[in-house]
């Protein structure tokens, strides 16, 4: 009955939930997988469900065959005909599966290195070989095979668009698993070799009748960023490319797109989407400038939010100044060593803090835990910034400091962890009359009325801006 009326264009971000079928259901399809996968595929295609597709799937011995899965990817039936949806999800299951292949090896090695089993290579050294080399390498075996059909460009372009919402960043120090953004990235590599451009995923977003459209403008900067050794990592095709995609950032975040809201989620930091998008805005003749006009443009939602209580009703601008941070890191890497400090950067840094000032005062729910963080993580980049001359920073803000304890705690352990001194950093926070022990013992006396505030971090933060004194 389905196949007589195909869905509407497919999106891969909506798939009904997991389902967990009996045992004994497997069972046919894993003898016929194994015995026939043209038949295995041929199979699925009756499964009157994407949900049940993805299980079957998942449950199955392909995830773990590389040469069986590449070959599912490359004749399983058409998902599109031309722009026509044929009706068919057994493509799309078999693409996501080559994640999940990725994700069960790196899984297992990460699993190796934190129970220390005995391997050799080490865990460790295996799971950052996996990471740096072995999954790449199958991803790009995996997409070649998806970009070599017909209706495999739009179907790597909406998947894509999926992998960018789901990728964190890869850091081995967090609980992240890397393969989304190592798929990522693989896959934004695969799609510019054939000439995939901003143009191209615009029309794909539109005809998959997308309303979210963030991560579509983040594979959209991907493509179209071409940074070489003698260009800057911000280097794009043209400046009426960066000028229409900035422009559509703009518009993103002016009609509050709900992608927004994933990427300020106070338990899941990022970092990728804002230097991808810092990017684009560090090519204009004055970035600072474009952030500044973009900023004062959301001006009417932040005045709103004064008298409307919403728990993301202030999630476009804390990601137009989470851009701004990600412009600073440009900026600030861009730098030569030794070079003169860049007066824009400081420019930056100052209009950042004060639009951070002016969220944490009028903060919603959701910046009750976020603002205040973002507010001190700024004082991370004081010291690349503006150099010999940090602690003036400091006497500008002076007012914030004195006021707020836990404030004032998180900024001085973000500047020890950046280079700064103890003995310095504590001679400048006595010539505005703080005394560290005693802020240490207050910011713990806020912590016990705060909820929001955590008690343990500032326990950990006293700890090393006194060097191991305790207050």
């Amino acid at each position: 009955m389905w196949r007589a009326a195909p869905p509407p264009p497919f999106t891969w971000h909506a798939t009904g939930g997991d389902i967990r079928l009996a045992d004994r259901a497997y069972v046919p399809l894993d003898f016929l997988l194994a015995l026939d996968l043209g038949a295995w595929l041929g199979a699925l295609e009756d499964v009157p469900s994407m949900t049940l597709v993805r299980e079957l799937v998942a449950c199955s011995d392909v995830v773990d065959d590389r040469d069986k899965l590449v070959e599912a990817v490359r004749t399983a039936a058409n998902t599109f005909d031309g722009e026509r949806p044929t009706g068919s999800r057994v493509l799309l299951a078999c693409v996501e599966a080559l994640a999940w292949h990725a994700e069960r090896l790196e899984r297992a090695v990460a699993t190796a290195a934190r129970s220390r089993v005995a391997m050799s290579p080490p865990a460790d050294v295996e799971l950052e070989r996996l990471r740096e080399q072995e999954l790449p390498s199958w991803f790009r075996l995996g997409f070649d095979a998806l970009l070599g059909r017909t209706d495999g460009r739009r179907v790597a372009i909406e998947y894509a668009a999926a992998l960018a919402l789901r990728a964190d960043d890869v850091d081995p120090g967090a609980e992240r698993w890397a393969a989304p953004m190592v798929a990522l990235r693989a896959l934004t590599q695969a799609l510019e070799a054939t000439a995939v451009r901003l143009d191209d995923v615009r029309r794909v977003m539109a005809a998959a009748q997308r309303r979210a459209e963030m991560s579509f403008f983040l594979l959209g900067v991907a493509v179209e960023l071409k940074p070489s050794d003698t260009d800057p990592d911000w280097a794009m095709r043209d400046d009426e490319v960066r000028r229409v995609t900035w422009d559509w950032y703009g518009n993103l975040l002016a009609g509050s797109d709900s992608d927004l809201v994933s990427q300020v989620n106070p338990y899941r930091s990022l970092r990728w989407p804002f230097l991808l998008t810092g990017c684009v805005l560090a090519g204009f003749a004055d970035p600072v400038e474009e952030w500044r006009r973009t900023w004062a443009s959301l001006f009417p939602d932040r005045h709103r939010a004064r008298f409307r209580f919403s728990t993301d009703s202030l999630d476009p601008s804390l990601h137009i100044v989470r851009t701004g941070i990600g412009l600073l890191e440009v900026m600030i890497g861009a730098r030569e060593p030794g070079a003169p400090l860049d007066a824009r950067s400081q420019a930056l840094w100052r209009e950042l803090f004060h639009a951070l000032e002016f969220l944490v005062a009028g903060q919603d729910g959701r910046l009750m835990q976020l603002g205040p963080r973002e507010l001190a993580r700024l004082f991370a980049y004081v010291p690349y910034v503006f150099g010999t001359t940090w602690a003036s920073v400091l006497s500008e803000v002076s007012g914030h400091l004195r006021v707020d304890e836990v404030l004032a705690l998180r900024a001085a352990r973000h500047l020890v962890r950046n280079g700064v001194e103890r003995d310095d950093l504590h001679a400048a926070f006595a010539q505005l009359g703080l005394d560290m022990q005693a802020l240490g013992r207050a910011a713990l006396v806020a912590a016990e009325v705060e909820p929001e505030v955590d008690s343990g971090e500032l326990n950990e933060a006293i700890s090393e801006v006194l060097n191991g004194t305790s207050v």
